[in-house]
């Protein structure tokens, strides 16, 4: 269970001037790539992750009979890819898969699911056995210079979060990757964390035809853990 104390509201400002409209060459730059990882990059200023979680890997860990929760792992991965047409990237309306599972009889998809949980102001992901929620996918150049996730709209998930849990048992990861509704202040065993696209090779995949999977392919980054966000 989520601790129910939170810390202080961060206190943020923003600069009363803009010295020039910013470019693309203002943030890192993107490849193009068939399928991508999602790679941590801690966002929270005064709370530190023990152990550093920065620049671990989303992947997922099952907590139950067709369910899997997503987690962060230091040496693990799952591959995703975007499903959409490029309408629907435009409009924001695609989803996000893992390769489908192969059962030999009929392939069953892995999409990316978003869960609120009623009163705590968080809300869960998982990619489990089942469609992904139309409404997430990569953030584009136009409308986020940076290449990250982001959940359907309607669940107002300002900020992507990972609380590290006591006593993780099965259920129950130590790792949960969360998103935060609202803006009230973080307890103090979680942190703000960025999800960005790092380009990875698509495997191979099954049942296309029959799942109506249309890959678009993503603007990635070709290594996260080498970007000097110095520069940017």
């Amino acid at each position: 269970m989520l601790s129910l104390l939170f810390t202080a509201a961060l206190a943020t400002a923003a600069p009363l001037l803009a010295t020039r409209q910013k470019t693309p060459n203002d943030y890192p730059p993107r490849i193009y790539g068939d399928a991508f990882t999602l790679i941590a990059n801690v966002t929270s200023a005064t709370t530190a992750a023990n152990p550093p979680i920065n620049h671990w890997a989303l992947t997922v860990e099952r907590i139950g009979a067709t369910q899997y929760a997503a987690v962060l792992a230091p040496s693990a991965n799952v591959v995703l890819f975007l499903n959409g047409t490029t309408s629907d990237i435009s409009a924001e309306n695609t989803a996000i898969y893992a390769p489908p599972l192969d059962t030999g009889i009929r392939p069953v998809p892995l999409g990316m699911q978003f869960r609120t949980t009623s009163g705590s102001g968080f809300g869960t992901v998982g990619i489990s056995y089942g469609y992904g929620d139309t409404g997430a996918g990569i953030g584009i150049g136009l409308r986020d210079p940076y290449a990250r996730l982001f959940a359907p709209a309607g669940l107002h998930a300002d900020t992507f979060v990972v609380c590290k849990q006591e006593n993780p048992a099965y259920g129950r990861p130590e790792y949960p990757v969360l998103f935060h509704q609202g803006t009230s202040a973080l307890p103090e065993n979680c942190v703000a964390v960025a999800l960005l696209a790092q380009c990875a090779p698509l495997p191979r995949l099954v049942g296309e035809k029959e799942l109506n999977l249309v890959r678009p392919g993503v603007g990635c980054y070709e290594d996260v853990k080498a970007i000097d966000w110095s520069k940017w």
